[in-house]
């Protein structure tokens, strides 16, 4: 337990948790690496009249970091208050407009006013010399609803379209209802109708952004979509170097290069490796991280990683365990958008196990693609597969703590050739 808690102390002291961040969002711009093309594109849309902006793609992609270095500089440079929504399944287009309401001096909180009003009745006789006035004068009450007006998008839009802010809806995939999805396209459009001088960023896991704004033909016209796509090699190696920098710390290049081969484009695994490595070294006392460290990370990266890719592994190699785990490898090693049953084929006997049949193989193909409530690979078309979740390609490298070596050597050349198919989608 001694060791355990120096340890911590340690890993606490050094500070490493806040360089390297899997768990949470980027929140400067010095620390996001290869995303200057997106943020350059979200800002020049939010900066045009009538134009607002949308950002989507996979979990994991890096979509919340972009949205805080966005708001930053919108904040910093641009003078735009700045208003950052995180989007729960209780939500509603109410709900997200209110903090922006109530900045304008509208209290939502209160659902409903109260005025009075005099109404006199009877007979009025007026003397000059004793200024009589005979009558009775009786105090009527009436109570207006604001609930309509606030969840109007044509209203919330004319009382805010004056405010230069920018309002970022984030994680609004988990919105409920296409009702609030579809409130929320109609309220953009009427900013823009307006050409308002309040902008709305929206931020959620789609493989289309027409998803998040409800198919609303005629918003998209005034909404600017980025697609975030896995970030290049140099962008990555930027990641773990930065870090290592302000850690004071150096990364052997191999160690780099199987990080960034491990992460499949996707920061967040950049970020958890790096972090198991530098707590590795932290801990070991030492400046110089080495493949050594890099293969105690994997582990620990692996068992920390997200439940839902955990439970999907150890229910795919439940049974025929030792040949499902080199199938799942060889699966991974080839290209993200799929792989044909030949090719998984020469993956698993090329660069992983040379006596692994061809009907094994197969056969777990088979058996994954059939248990839907797996949902571990799905057809694309027939004898075309590929993994359901991206992600799900680094956990199964990590969990088999598979590095540079003569295998990777060969998948690479393979993976190479495979790719070709998918040169006309690019």
């Amino acid at each position: 337990m001694d060791a355990v808690i120096r340890r911590e102390k340690l890993i606490e002291k050094s500070k490493v948790r806040e360089v390297f961040t899997p768990f949470s969002p980027v929140h400067k711009s010095e620390l996001l690496s290869g995303r200057e093309a997106e943020i350059l594109s979200v800002i020049s849309s939010i900066n045009t009249p009538g134009q607002h902006a949308l950002i989507y793609g996979n979990r994991g992609i890096g979509k919340s970091s972009l949205a805080n270095v966005i708001a930053e500089i919108a904040k910093d440079a641009l003078n735009y208050s700045v208003y950052i929504k995180k989007c729960s399944t209780d939500d509603s287009f109410m709900s997200i407009i209110s903090e922006v309401l109530e900045k304008v001096v509208i209290d939502v909180r209160c659902a409903e006013s109260v005025q009075e009003h005099s109404e006199t009745s009877g007979a009025k006789i007026g003397v000059a010399l004793f200024g009589l006035n005979i009558g009775s004068n009786k105090k009527k009450t009436e109570r207006i609803s604001h609930d309509m007006q606030f969840s109007s998008p044509s209203w919330t839009a004319k009382a805010l379209k004056d405010k230069r802010s920018l309002l970022i809806i984030d994680e609004a995939d988990v919105l409920n209802g296409e009702h609030e999805k579809l409130k929320l396209a109609e309220f953009i459009k009427h900013l823009s109708d307006y050409e308002s001088l309040l902008k709305v960023l929206v931020v959620g896991i789609s493989s289309t952004g027409r998803d998040l704004i409800c198919n609303h033909r005629s918003v998209e016209r005034c909404v600017h979509e980025v697609s975030l796509q896995p970030i290049g090699v140099m962008a990555l190696k930027s990641i773990v170097e930065k870090g290592a920098d302000k850690l004071g710390l150096f990364f052997d290049n191999d160690v780099i290069d199987d990080i960034v081969d491990v992460s499949g484009g996707y920061p967040h695994f950049v970020h958890l490796i790096a972090l198991k490595c530098a707590e590795e070294a932290i801990f070991e006392g030492v400046k110089q991280v080495v493949s050594a460290d890099l293969n105690k990370a994997l582990i620990s990266a692996a068992k920390v990683s997200e439940g839902s890719l955990k439970r999907s592994y150890e229910e795919a190699i439940k049974k025929n365990t030792e040949n499902s785990k080199k199938v799942l490898l060889a699966a991974s090693l080839c290209h993200p958008k799929g792989f044909l049953v030949s090719e998984l084929v020469e993956m698993v006997n090329e660069a992983i196990d040379p006596a692994l049949g061809k009907s094994t193989i197969t056969s777990c193909l088979s058996r994954w693609i059939k248990n839907s409530e797996l949902n571990v690979i799905v057809k694309i078309e027939r004898g075309h597969y590929r993994f359901s979740d991206p992600r799900f390609m680094s956990y199964v490298k990590m969990i088999s703590g598979f590095t540079y070596d003569k295998g990777s050597v060969v998948a690479d050349i393979l993976k190479h050739e495979f790719s070709k198919r998918y040169v006309s989608d690019h």
